[in-house]
């Protein structure tokens, strides 16, 4: 095409036709993600673990920490244990086989509701299903909700999409087990193990972490839970040393640094995986009595 022609009018309307079809998909797409988006913590509104959002249901910016994780920090943190101990305000939003990508889009979403001043990541899900192709799901998800919600449209056309919201759970997100399986596998932290890394996607989850809590002026504190089934040296040695580069606290649970006490023939309910609430409480009135000294978060007695 020589310089300076124009664009033949049949282009420039085939162009605007695109843009305008574009721009309507999009309109469609915002409109059916505002409809069908469960703004209320209820399984009938298509979430898969609707107590994960049960921060939702407490008063605007009461909480003081945040927990976020899988099933380990799901049943190793107890918000009311942290309460009695110092007086924190917290939330559990943990759950089972939560995806590092789910941790970081949760947190996102709960500082619309909350603003606390600390945040709990437990890292145990960091080294479990960080592909390319969960990130892109949930990048897509959280950008176009109807993909995820679009079930929705069936049950309000249906009726039964609720609109009370279920009540806050006594527990604030922690799993309470009451069961005792001893583990009986000896000092897991001792033995050498080796090839545990980030991947590319596990430390894009970690800095949006990181930049998400500073954006709203809360701190990161990363944390391992006791787990002898799942966690090793390696592991510990990589979280540390990611931890120590970006500025970061790590409370690791399964070393002497932060020894809470776990007796393995009494405070684990399933062998080593996860802690009864015996073994919970331990923890949680360590890391409530930890964060009162060293945050700031809460008060204890100087006894």
């Amino acid at each position: 095409m020589a310089q300076g022609s124009k664009v033949p009018s049949h282009g420039r309307h085939r162009i605007l036709r695109g843009f305008a079809f574009a721009g309507l998909v999009v309109a469609v797409l915002a409109a059916l993600s505002a409809i069908t988006y469960p703004l209320l913590p209820t399984t009938t509104n298509g979430l898969y673990a609707p107590y994960i959002y049960g921060y939702r249901l407490m008063s605007e910016d009461s909480l003081d920490v945040f927990i976020i994780g899988d099933s380990s920090a799901q049943c190793t943190v107890a918000p009311q244990v942290m309460q009695s101990v110092s007086g924190i305000s917290s939330y559990n939003s943990s759950s089972p086989l939560q995806t590092a990508a789910v941790s970081a889009e949760v947190t996102t979403e709960m500082f619309s509701y909350q603003n606390p001043k600390v945040v709990i990541y437990d890292v145990n899900n960091i080294f479990r299903d960080t592909s390319a192709t969960t990130a892109v799901e949930t990048i897509a998800q959280q950008v176009v909700p109807v993909l995820r919600y679009h079930d929705n449209w069936k049950r309000i056309l249906a009726g039964t999409v609720e609109t009370g919201g279920n009540a806050l759970t006594s527990d604030l997100g922690f799993h309470r087990k009451t069961d005792v399986v001893p583990y009986t596998g000896g000092d897991y932290m001792s033995k050498t193990t080796s090839g545990a890394f980030l991947s590319f996607w596990a430390r894009v989850y970690l800095k949006w972490m990181q930049r998400v809590c500073a954006e709203h002026g809360a701190t990161l504190i990363l944390i391992s839970s006791p787990n002898a089934k799942e966690w090793n040296d390696a592991r510990h040695d990589v979280i540390a040393d990611y931890a120590q580069e970006n500025g970061l606290t790590y409370l690791d649970f399964n070393t002497a640094e932060c020894d809470a006490g776990i007796d393995w023939a009494s405070d684990t309910r399933d062998g080593g995986e996860h802690l009864n609430v015996a073994g919970a409480t331990k923890v949680s009135t360590w890391l409530a009595t930890w964060l009162a000294q060293n945050k700031g978060v809460g008060t204890v007695s100087a006894s």
